[in-house]
């Protein structure tokens, strides 16, 4: 791993002999004002691979002496440490960066957003072109700005989704007490499925089942959850869409296209994971009203025979868990909570 930090000139020195003049003494390679300047080195573990030197002339700064050993160089070393001295030296107010850049690095700094000057000088026979940047526009483009954005947004999409714990359902809680909400839902299903993995095939994809589950509701923040009928399914379908198309364009690309991925692959129900989760999906409200101590307690008075049609679609294809389901809803018959 390789980490940028602030160092002395006299540790510098004999990094700059080694890589620009191998056959000249530590004098040859000390510079009028070094012991002012700014020295950022590039480390791997305690090695110094990479240095660059930093003069202040506020509002600018020259970088002189920038170098990367041979071995460690296509890396993006360079590249790094000239993203870390844009940050440091930024707070310093310093505005603009320049250098005398070798001819042949001139791609280098262009690919940087360095604007290079076409007039070519020599020093000690090699040929040099001025280069300078906006420091502000380097310290953009590194890319621990690009992650700090992409936080930022992550962090905007999880408050959104924090009203996820307002939307209540119509299923109710275990003890009947309240109805339960969506984020409690999807968490509680979510879990289910990673404990009832044994009763799907032993080569399914129980990480994706959870992902399909944890994102498959989010729709209910606009849409809300609703009780379906073949009258009411056509809307509430293209309402779901419409939600979920406004709720995952508000996630930073790529994570727009994942979450929509999942979304779809739930609804469209082809894939093994999708209907296993399907499966988790319709059987966690029985488990609550009609599984172990359940009471019964409903949205409204339900039938096990409609409850029947309603779960064999998703149910049925996993046998174990369907018979169980059919179980369930005989004993809740037996026990008067749900009419035959």
């Amino acid at each position: 791993m390789i980490t940028y930090k602030t160092t002395s000139a006299q540790e510098i020195y004999a990094f700059r002999r080694d890589i620009l003049w191998p056959n000249k003494p530590i004098k040859h390679v000390i510079i009028e004002g070094d012991d002012k300047a700014m020295h950022i080195g590039a480390y791997e573990c305690d090695k110094l691979v990479g240095v660059g030197s930093f003069f202040l002339d506020t509002p600018r700064a020259r970088l002189r002496k920038f170098g990367v050993l041979p071995k460690y160089q296509k890396r993006g070393i360079g590249t790094g440490l000239l993203h870390h001295a844009a940050q440091t030296l930024l707070p310093r107010g310093i505005e603009i960066l320049w250098c005398d850049a070798r001819q042949d690095a001139g791609k280098f700094y262009s690919k940087l957003g360095f604007v290079v000057d076409d007039e070519v000088f020599l020093k000690s026979g090699v040929s040099y072109t001025k280069a300078f940047i906006k420091l502000h526009e380097l310290a953009h483009s590194s890319p621990a700005h690009d992650m700090y954005k992409l936080l930022e947004q992550q962090a905007e999409f999880i408050n959104i989704t924090d009203q996820l714990k307002q939307v209540t359902r119509l299923n109710r809680l275990h003890d009947g007490s309240r109805v339960e909400t969506t984020a409690e839902h999807s968490w509680h299903v979510a879990l289910q499925a990673i404990l009832m993995k044994n009763f799907a095939p032993a080569y399914i994809k129980i990480d994706r089942v959870v992902k399909l589950l944890l994102t498959h509701d989010l729709v209910e923040i606009l849409a809300g959850d609703h009780w379906l009928t073949q009258d009411n399914q056509k809307t509430i379908e293209e309402d779901e869409r419409k939600a979920a198309k406004a709720i995952f364009s508000m996630l930073p690309q790529p994570q727009q296209d994942e979450f929509t991925q999942y979304w779809d692959e739930f609804h469209l129900k082809k894939t093994l994971e999708a209907k296993f989760a399907h499966a988790m999906d319709a059987l966690h409200p029985m488990i609550l009203a009609w599984g172990p101590n359940g009471n019964g307690v409903t949205h409204k008075r339900l039938s096990a025979a409609k409850m029947k049609a309603r779960k064999k679609e998703a149910l049925e294809p996993f046998p174990l868990l369907w018979q169980y389901a059919l179980k369930m809803l005989d004993e809740a018959v037996v026990k008067g909570l749900l009419d035959d």
